[in-house]
């Protein structure tokens, strides 16, 4: 039997996504690179796609 393999859920998305914008006290070279982290992660969830299919 396999064992299942674990999932980010919805609450884990909008967990990643607060502490992206609310919590995060790093600074970016430029603050495009924090909404470019976040479009990454929306359309990961969205379309099931893997990292490296989004990164250039």
């Amino acid at each position: 039997s396999s064992r299942p393999k674990p999932v980010a859920g919805p609450d884990d998305l909008l967990l990643l996504l607060v502490q992206d914008w609310a919590r995060d006290k790093s600074v970016f070279p430029t603050e495009d690179d924090r909404l470019d982290i976040s479009t990454i992660m929306l359309f990961q969830s969205y379309t099931s796609g893997r990292s490296v299919e989004f990164v250039y």
